[in-house]
């Protein structure tokens, strides 16, 4: 039988021979799919860098040139001053002119600088962006931002000039009175000598109708003339108030031109009789007056009809008026272009890091299929040395993919040290590792850990703590006010002082301290230690003195503090999950805020446990309202004179189906605080309207208001719609508020009451005395009704001091014409004090409890209720 080649070629080169083949042929098996991978990951790795070193600060640039849009609308909010003017402000509140240009030209080259970034960006990855379009676009939007702030300018230049025009043209009427007043004056006099004159020659029976007719001549022809002319004059002068006044107010220019010619018409006119009565003071010897006169009523011509007058002054501003309204309609316009073209620069820079990620992602998957292609197609011996080789390049080949993976799913990776070894390929690609996995755990901002690398960090020391001992403590901070620095100073403002704030309280950590900014204005540190709570006592105080020094923030010095929230662990309580210890920070930081800021607070577990009862109290409060379980309780109120029956006091009640009657001051603040104090007290209004309906001998009912409530938008539509839906007359509700409500935007609040007042309203001052400055608001509203606080009526007759309160607010309200009421009278030598010292109306227990709707219909039934126009009946919900 032949022998077949293959045995005859291996016994003819031996065993040496034919393991070297297989060897050869096993790596050259190998060597192929081996290859590939390895040039996979170095295509992985060029993607990998290629994404963070172009793509992904394109993207960033592009959210920078958004955050430039903001800056100039922002810029623009600060600069402007005519449209304050107009409706209401001051001018006073802007921006200086040569600090809103400079913020304006460094507006434009930070556009400059970050467009030219992104261009070099997009060259680099052939990105087709509308790079151009934008920059024409922003270039129109800064224009037209200069042209409508420089029409802004002249605007209020215009007002200002006309202002001071119309204070001459005041300053010149008054002169002008003055001198009319002693012609009148100087005229009264002389008629009364001559009627004195006319009576002593009748009754001496001298007259004879010579000097009768005399008499008369010098009253017709002299003093009566006199009189006439001045009294033609100030009418003239009334009505060029009025004019002065119209035309001042015009916000168009198309009536303007009437009123001019009314106001010359008046001024011509004035000359005449002036002219006319000129020749009669001179005759009388007052000639100097008229000349004073006359030089009055050229100042007043000047100051209104000059070339400069005040009527020529709000042409300008008009003019200047509308210039601003075509500027800030054109930049809508052109900030709307440039939005559209910034998100789609934003949406073009998403897509091409997704479909760079991709690509990364695809080749780091197929070069480890290579690789481990090669490792099965091997020999047994050339299997060993593949398996070595091959766990030598797929260890950091997977690891490379976990990056890139993690890199694209926002996880963090931080496992970047000797990932790939040596040469060429590993330092690219640990370098791109490297920065992926910073830019993943860290805050791009600060720079800080952020909350991922915070936990995995806190995780690490509790497991150290409970093996080596020791003690961790984690402080949670918040920034008290800073809010008010980012609205006030804007967005970019605020991250220079998140910047600031961060290298301080840096400043006052160990080296083995850990500190993060989890979001916002949000900080949090671990601090491992042996001497706790002493230890983290002492660096809340390191922070708190470090934080509340003011900060410099580009000229402008921003003063804050900041809230500290402390949970520690000792060793034997440290196996414990991160995230109950940083929650329990959490909820001491609460208790910080809640007990007046600036201030830090360690963790217990009452914190706890109060927070959850709240957190309970508000979720039954929320059902309470859809469920019913809330009512309105009634207290008489009497008529000190009589004690006639002349309202109630309606008091809100929750009857809880649990708790049972849960007391007011347990649920109230908590509403204010939630904002379910705004359905709470609509339900009130509208409750209390309906019930005080079907009891038309009570008169008038009062509401009690919620500062929350009453800053509401469209809270007077509410009043209205609660009138109209129950048929109660506006002349029968009666609001009544604290002063707490007019201590922010008192403007705004009194505009609110003003409204109120409109729709036939009665408004009443609740809780009077104990607050801030009642007289003040008192003289900037007119209040129908004062109601003093208990707490002056309990010591009544005992302490002088509230004896000599309840005397000046009662005489006070007398003086006013303000109708007053006693809260909490409870004995009769009380209520005759009160009556003495002339309190109109009473209310306590005294008189009864509070009782339900149908017990006190019943109440009524037994009781005498009248009520006259000097006598107003009130009920009062609260």
């Amino acid at each position: 039988m032949r022998t077949p080649m293959w045995h005859r070629l291996g016994g003819a080169i031996g065993l040496r021979g034919r393991l070297t083949i297989a060897f050869l042929a096993t790596a050259l098996v190998m060597g192929i799919p081996a290859a590939g991978g390895v040039y996979l990951l170095m295509k992985a790795g060029e993607r990998v860098s290629f994404l963070t070193g172009s793509v992904t600060p394109m993207r960033a640039e592009s959210g920078t040139l958004v955050d430039n849009l903001h800056a100039l609308r922002d810029a623009l909010q600060v600069g402007l001053s005519g449209s304050r003017t107009r409706g209401g402000g001051t001018a006073g509140s802007v921006a200086a002119p040569d600090v809103v240009e400079a913020r304006m030209e460094g507006i434009d080259r930070d556009w400059s600088a970050a467009i030219s970034r992104l261009r070099t960006l997009a060259g680099l990855t052939g990105a087709n962006l509308p790079i151009d379009q934008a920059e024409r676009v922003h270039a129109e939007a800064m224009r037209l931002a200069s042209a409508l702030i420089a029409a802004d300018r002249a605007e209020v230049a215009a007002m200002d000039a006309r202002e001071d025009r119309i204070a001459a043209f005041r300053a010149a009427r008054q002169r002008m009175n003055e001198i009319l007043r002693d012609i009148t004056s100087a005229a009264d006099a002389q008629m009364t000598l001559t009627e004195e004159r006319a009576k002593t020659t009748e009754q001496a029976k001298t007259a004879t109708p010579e000097s009768m007719a005399a008499l008369l001549s010098e009253v017709l022809t002299g003093i009566y003339p006199r009189l006439v002319g001045a009294d033609k004059l100030l009418q003239g002068l009334d009505r060029l108030d009025e004019l002065a006044a119209i035309h001042a107010a015009q916000h168009d220019a198309a009536p303007l031109g009437a009123i001019e010619t009314g106001a010359s018409t008046i001024l011509r006119n004035s000359a005449v009789y002036l002219r006319r009565l000129a020749g009669r003071l001179e005759e009388a010897g007052q000639g100097k007056n008229a000349r004073d006169a006359g030089k009055a009523l050229d100042d007043i011509r000047t100051a209104l009809l000059g070339p400069d007058g005040a009527f020529a002054k709000q042409r300008e501003a008009l003019a200047s008026a509308a210039a601003v309204e075509q500027c800030r309609l054109a930049l809508i316009g052109v900030e709307a272009d440039l939005r559209s073209l910034l998100f789609a620069v934003t949406r073009l820079t998403r897509a091409l890091e997704e479909s760079v990620t991709a690509e990364a992602r695809r080749w780091s998957r197929d070069a480890l299929a290579g690789l481990l292609a090669a490792g099965l197609g091997a020999t047994s011996l050339a299997l060993c040395l593949g398996l070595v080789s091959a766990r030598r390049l797929t260890a950091p080949l997977q690891r490379l993919n976990e990056a890139v993976a993690a890199m694209a799913e926002g996880r963090p990776f931080t496992n970047i040290t000797g990932l790939i070894g040596g040469g060429d390929i590993g330092s690219v690609a640990v370098s791109v590792l490297e920065r992926t996995a910073h830019l993943a755990t860290h805050d791009t901002l600060t720079g800080l850990p952020n909350r991922a690398l915070f936990r995995d960090r806190l995780t690490q020391c509790l497991a150290e703590c409970h093996r080596d001992g020791g003690a961790v403590a984690v402080l949670y901070l918040d920034l008290d006010r800073f809010k008010e620095v980012n609205d006030s100073l804007g967005h970019a403002a605020g991250d220079r002082l998140l910047v600031q704030v961060a290298a301080r309280i840096k400043a006052t950590l160990r080296e083995s301290d850990t500190l993060a900014r989890l979001g916002g204005d949000e900080f949090a540190i671990v601090q491992r230690g042996a001497s706790q709570p002493s230890d983290a006592e002492a660096l809340c105080l390191r922070i708190i003195a470090t934080v509340k020094d003011p900060f410099d923030l580009g000229g402008h010095q921003a003063s804050i503090g900041v809230s500290i929230g402390v949970a520690i662990r000792a060793a034997e309580a440290a196996a414990v999950d991160s995230g109950i210890l940083i929650q329990e920070a959490d909820v001491a930081l609460y208790r910080s805020k809640e007990e007046g800021r600036g201030t830090f607070r360690f963790f217990q577990e009452e914190m706890n446990r109060r927070l959850q009862e709240r957190k309970a109290l508000e979720a039954d409060l929320r059902r309470a309202l859809s469920e019913g379980e809330l009512r309105l309780y009634y207290q008489p109120q009497v008529s000190t004179n009589g004690e006639r029956l002349v309202g109630a006091e309606a008091l809100i009640r929750w009857q809880h189906p649990e708790r049972g009657n849960v007391r007011p001051d347990q649920f109230i603040p908590l509403a204010e605080e939630t904002g379910l104090i705004v359905p709470i007290g609509d339900w009130v209004l509208r409750t209390a309207c309906r019930q005080v309906a079907e009891w038309p001998a009570l008169g008038r009912v009062a509401v009690n208001v919620s500062p929350v409530q009453f800053r509401q938008a469209g809270f007077a539509d509410k009043v209205r719609d609660a009138l109209v839906s129950s048929g109660l007359e506006a002349s029968r509700l009666e609001l009544e508020i604290t002063e707490s409500i007019l201590l922010n935007d008192t403007e705004e609040m009194l505009a609110i009451l003003a409204e109120l007042r409109e729709l036939g309203v009665s408004i009443a001052m609740d809780d009077f005395g104990t607050g801030y400055s009642s007289l003040g608001y008192l003289r900037k509203f007119r209040f129908d009704k004062i109601k003093i606080d208990r707490s002056f009526v309990r010591n009544l007759g005992e302490s002088p001091d509230s004896t000599a309160i309840i005397r000046a607010v009662l005489g006070m309200s007398r003086a006013l014409g303000i109708r007053s009421n006693a809260e909490g009278v409870e004995d009769m030598g009380q209520m005759a004090l009160l009556s003495q010292e002339g309190c109109e109306e009473a209310q306590g227990f005294l008189f009864g409890h509070p009782m339900p709707a149908d017990e006190f219909s019943g109440f009524m039934a037994i009781r005498e209720v009248r009520g006259t126009a000097a006598d107003p009946q009130t009920v009062n919900a609260t």
